[in-house]
């Protein structure tokens, strides 16, 4: 029951978007600085997304540490008016032929020794992860995702169904692009 009646007649009312996949927004880029995370979270939900996954590039692993740390600090800054889901990792795993805008340099298979330490200190900020997973031949990576709650999405991967199956059953639970 509500307190109040609103006349809304002339306006349209829906639920707020929700952006799993957005790099920035208003001139600010999601792996800056915490204002500028709050900065295009806010701009988002000027257009009305209510909820956003920013999306971090690949990059050396110190880089995207220091994205996900300032993500994981707007999570909870009282200026972010919206509702930040947690970061998408879009890389480093990827296919080095469908890198698209990634930048190639930094495109690695998944090793265990990397990934791991990564994702158990920072799993609380992350959403969801994009990978290639023809390069995650024994479904190691996808497996630790789904274990610490983070979701497996296949992405700038040259994957076929043979490389697809085996992920699916073990974690991969979305696509975020086919092919780049």
């Amino acid at each position: 029951f509500a307190d109040e009646e609103y006349d809304f007649t002339g306006y349209f009312v829906s639920p707020g978007f929700i952006d799993i996949h957005t790099h920035g927004g208003g001139g600010n880029r999601f792996e800056g600085s915490v204002d500028e995370i709050v900065n295009a979270c806010n701009f988002h939900l000027s257009h009305g997304t209510t909820s956003i996954c920013p999306t971090i590039s690949a990059a050396p692993f110190e880089s995207m540490a220091k994205s996900v740390m300032n993500v994981k600090s707007a999570m909870s800054d009282p200026r972010v008016k919206g509702n930040i889901i947690g970061a998408h990792m879009e890389g480093p795993y990827l296919s080095e032929k469908q890198a698209g805008a990634q930048c190639p340099g930094h495109i690695t298979p998944p090793m265990e020794k990397d990934y791991l330490p990564f994702v158990k200190e920072h799993f609380s900020a992350i959403a969801r992860w994009t990978y290639a997973p023809e390069n995650d031949k024994d479904q190691s990576f996808a497996k630790t995702l789904k274990k610490y709650g983070i979701v497996a999405s296949a992405g700038h991967t040259d994957a076929t169904y043979p490389d697809m199956l085996p992920a699916f059953e073990n974690g991969c639970d979305l696509i975020t692009h086919l092919y780049s």
